[in-house]
This record gives C-alpha cells, sequence and structure tokens, in this order.
C-alpha cells in the first residue's frame, strides 16, 4: 500500500468532513439570525398590540363615567362579530369585565371561546391567547373608537397580521372590505406578507427607497 496515497486520501476526506461542518455551521449561522430576526418582529408587533389594548382599556374606563353601559356592551358586540367572521371555525367572544374596587372602576379585557360543552376564558395578553386573535382583536377595537369618536378614518397597519393563520386570511381580508366599505376608511396596510397582494385596491413596491405602482384597480 502507498502509505503517502493513503494519508493523502486521509486528508482529502478529512478535509470534505471539515468543509461540510462549515458550510453547515453557516447555513445554521443564517438560519438562526433569520429566525431571530422574525421573531422579534412578531414580538415588537404583538407588544405593539398589547400597547394599544392597554389604551383601550383606559378609554374604557374613561367611557364608563360619560356613556351608559350599553355602549359597553355595544363594543363587545362589535368585536365579538368581528371575530368570529375572521376565525370562522371558533366560537370566540369578546367581554369587558368592570370591577369596581375602593371606588375606583378597573377594566379588563377578555376573550371566552366554546369547545364543546366547556367555556374557556382568557385574559387578553400575549401569554393566554394566540396572536392572531390578539392582533385581529386589537385591530377591530382600533377601528371602533375611531368610528366611535369620529376620528381620521385613515389607519396605517405596519406588519399588522403576520400572526394570523393561511386559513383565516380570505375572511380577513373580506372583513378588512367591510370595515372600509362601511365606515370610509382608508387602510394602509405595509407587509412583506404577499397573502395580502390582492386586499388593496392600489399596491406599491418599494424597494431601495423607491416606489412602484404595481396594481391599480
Amino acid at each position: 500500500m502507498d502509505i503517502n496515497h493513503f494519508r493523502s486520501t486521509q486528508i482529502k476526506q478529512r478535509i470534505a468532513e471539515l468543509t461540510n461542518k462549515v458550510n453547515n455551521a453557516r447555513f445554521t449561522v443564517e438560519q438562526s439570525e433569520e429566525v431571530i430576526k422574525t421573531t422579534t418582529e412578531e414580538l415588537e408587533s404583538l407588544t405593539h398590540q398589547i400597547d394599544i389594548l392597554t389604551k383601550a382599556q383606559k378609554v374604557v374606563q374613561e367611557m364608563i363615567a360619560s356613556y351608559s353601559l350599553e355602549q359597553i356592551k355595544r363594543l363587545e358586540v362589535v368585536v365579538t362579530r368581528c371575530l368570529r367572521t375572521v376565525f370562522f371555525d371558533k366560537e370566540l367572544s369578546f367581554e369587558v369585565e368592570i370591577v369596581d374596587k375602593r371606588n375606583v372602576k378597573n377594566v379588563f379585557f377578555y376573550i371566552t371561546e366554546v369547545v364543546g360543552d366547556r367555556i374557556y376564558r382568557f385574559p387578553l395578553d400575549t401569554s393566554s391567547v394566540a396572536g392572531g386573535v390578539l392582533v385581529v382583536t386589537s385591530f377591530i377595537i382600533q377601528i371602533y373608537f375611531i368610528t366611535f369618536f369620529k376620528l381620521p378614518q385613515i389607519v396605517f397597519l405596519d406588519e399588522a397580521f403576520s400572526q394570523v393563520s393561511d386559513q383565516y386570511i380570505p375572511f380577513l381580508n373580506q372583513l378588512l372590505y367591510g370595515l372600509k366599505d362601511a365606515y370610509g376608511l382608508i387602510v394602509v396596510l405595509i407587509t412583506h406578507d404577499p397573502r395580502f397582494s390582492e386586499l388593496a385596491e392600489r399596491t406599491y413596491e418599494v424597494s431601495n427607497g423607491e416606489y412602484t405602482l404595481v396594481t391599480d384597480e
């Protein structure tokens, strides 16, 4: 046996193994960076929705003093109907709970879900409610207050619905169109998600600081 040839073959095999490991490591690092980026974006989005819901709770708290409880019930009905439009296979309800403690009224938001003969009730936060349900609920509440207080009828949504599963997107699109037509809203949706490409009446693509008109119905 040629020792040098044998040794050379071993070295080549080892080089191939190490090269493969390096390539795999590079792929893993790139994959990890992408996962970290996506997760960070989702966390930022959910944190923003929680901030909106917290502010909404404070608004409801102020409404109690100025408006009848029927207005609060109307909010519950509107949000519940919209949730069931989007999440068609779930029996979801939105509830507002008012707790009077030492003459101070505190407001809490809940999502209830009926599964078979059981009713589950969850506080509306990231640890209890699925991200898709959370962001859609937050959006509906925003629209409700925009119309209730007659605020400017324009809504900016930045990557708002990335947590919504594919099966619900057509129904979410249906809801967005319905709200837009019912209240005369202008909805500006900023997203990397191609699932919404057919939603807009007008679509722009932004690249390197420049935008191009893609569709215009």
